[in-house]
């Protein structure tokens, strides 16, 4: 006389986790390995996520220090557009992206995005300062100090870009860069104007839209 076989659940341990096997459903090599790849495949996605939102607030730290630019501009009166010390940033980064070993191109296009994003919180304060004169800086820091802020701070991008270089070529880049937009938009409270600066510092940063 046959007895019925029921499926007994085998507990198996793997770490600190307890995996329930059914002896007639899925083998126990089976189900480890299907454990074992879906943690692998999580543990990339939550590297490739921390890797772009470092990037991201690096860029939302650069941004911040357009309201000092902004301030520095409207007390001496000097234009917001300043093509020779874009130049001269672009120029140096070239020259470092070639040192470290990174798609110049790319960090052509990321640092152009990154002054574009400055110059419009810039403008967006200037514009705000002529309508409400009572808000305007009457005091600023010496734009030479901030530019030290910059430059360390386009130190620490360029290091962010070459820790994502191979991300940022991939179909799903935009999908990392725009959660890690939302994730700094909320970590550092930025206002709507900043948001909007962030949005277009990322907005070339992947190879495919």
């Amino acid at each position: 006389m046959l007895r019925k076989r029921c499926a007994v659940p085998t507990m198996i341990a793997t770490g600190a986790t307890l995996v329930a096997v059914t002896v007639l459903g899925i083998a126990p090599a089976q189900a480890l390995t299907s454990d074992t790849s879906n943690t692998n495949v999580t543990s990339v996605a939550n590297q490739r996520q921390h890797a772009m939102n470092q990037l991201a607030r690096f860029a939302a730290q650069r941004l911040l220090t357009a309201d000092l630019v902004a301030a520095s501009k409207w007390i001496s009166g000097a234009p917001i557009e300043d093509p020779d010390r874009e130049q001269q940033v672009l120029e140096a980064m070239d020259a470092e992206a070639q040192r470290l070993g990174i798609d110049r191109a790319i960090v052509q296009r990321v640092f152009r995005d990154q002054m574009e994003a400055n110059k419009y919180v810039q403008h967006h304060l200037h514009d705000r300062w002529h309508a409400h004169p009572d808000e305007a800086p009457t005091t600023a820091p010496d734009l030479s100090d901030v530019r030290e802020q910059i430059n360390a701070l386009n130190a620490s991008l360029l290091l962010a870009i070459r820790d994502t270089e191979s991300l940022l070529a991939q179909p799903s880049c935009s999908s990392y860069r725009d959660h890690a937009h939302a994730i700094v938009v909320r970590e550092l409270h930025l206002n709507s104007f900043h948001s909007e600066g962030l949005r277009i510092a990322l907005s070339n940063l992947c190879t495919k839209p």
